[in-house]
């Protein structure tokens, strides 16, 4: 369930990614950067 809210952020909101530094991001939803890696790969 965690992993479909996080690729909702992502996929809805983009523009994150330039705003903020991945492990800020990956500390704000939980996961580790690699994890969040990831899942952007998989978008």
């Amino acid at each position: 369930m965690q992993n479909n809210v996080n690729q909702y952020i992502l996929k809805e909101y983009p523009e994150i990614f330039q705003k903020a530094a991945i492990k800020h991001i990956a500390s704000f939803l939980n996961i580790t950067p690699q994890s969040l890696s990831r899942i952007r790969g998989s978008l």
